[in-house]
């Protein structure tokens, strides 16, 4: 007699135990973790201050244009009246020279329209200035992305997907988490451990899968970083 061959049940004890695991740790990450993890305490003693990063802005229009000699260097040059974008500042119009005080070898005449960064800097006396910084590459950058995850896709498949969703989950941790937990003033050698074992060990499982290699992958990685950490 022939004895059939046993299947494996997909609601085995096993199973049913890591779904249950899985579904607690889940549950916890959603009450405890999202709270935590994207809305970094305030430093206590430190009141935030304007300016310190870069701010969009529109070209309205142009003021002032020519040339200006820069030791001995001489370039075009021009005076733009622009409308910030954002901040608290925002829909304000500021002049902004671009060209006039530095020397630019790859000076690019802007047109009404066009979108620039800058960054705004108040005097004692309460009146802010506007720097010029870049103009907003988001169109080249985009463009960019869709060839790079594209030749991803053609060339690796659904391997390649995961691949792109995994890296994506690795740029949610380092900048919802690891960077506003460090400017906040947490310890970085924690924040950079916890931070690293969350987007690895999810990274392996969304790349390689649930099996018995990423497992030992994801094990192994988690030893390191508490080693690592110890000796810091």
């Amino acid at each position: 007699m022939i004895k059939p061959e046993k299947t494996t049940n997909p609601f085995s004890r096993s199973f049913i135990i890591l779904t249950v695991a899985i579904l607690f740790l889940a549950a916890a990450f959603a009450i405890w973790g999202v709270p935590y993890f994207f809305q970094p305490p305030p430093v206590e003693g430190i009141s935030a201050t304007y300016g310190t990063g870069t701010l969009r802005a529109r070209v309205e229009s142009i003021i002032e244009e020519g040339q200006v000699d820069l030791d001995g260097f001489s370039q075009n040059y021009q005076v733009m009246r622009v409308e910030l974008l954002e901040g608290e500042y925002q829909g304000i119009l500021m002049e902004v020279d671009y060209g006039l005080r530095q020397v630019r070898p790859d000076f690019t005449p802007f047109v009404p329209g066009d979108e620039i960064f800058i960054t705004l800097g108040k005097r004692p006396d309460g009146v802010l200035s506007a720097f010029y910084v870049e103009f907003v590459r988001s169109r080249s950058l985009l463009i960019l992305l869709g060839v790079f995850i594209l030749a991803i896709l053609l060339i690796s498949g659904w391997k390649g997907l995961r691949a792109i969703l995994a890296m994506a989950f690795s740029l949610l941790v380092i900048i919802g988490y690891i960077i506003p937990h460090i400017l906040a003033g947490e310890d970085p050698v924690t924040i950079s451990l916890i931070g690293s074992a969350i987007l690895l060990g999810v990274s392996l499982y969304v790349t390689y899968g649930w099996n018995l290699k990423t497992h030992a992958s994801v094990l192994s990685m988690i030893f390191v970083l508490f080693l690592t950490g110890m000796l810091a």
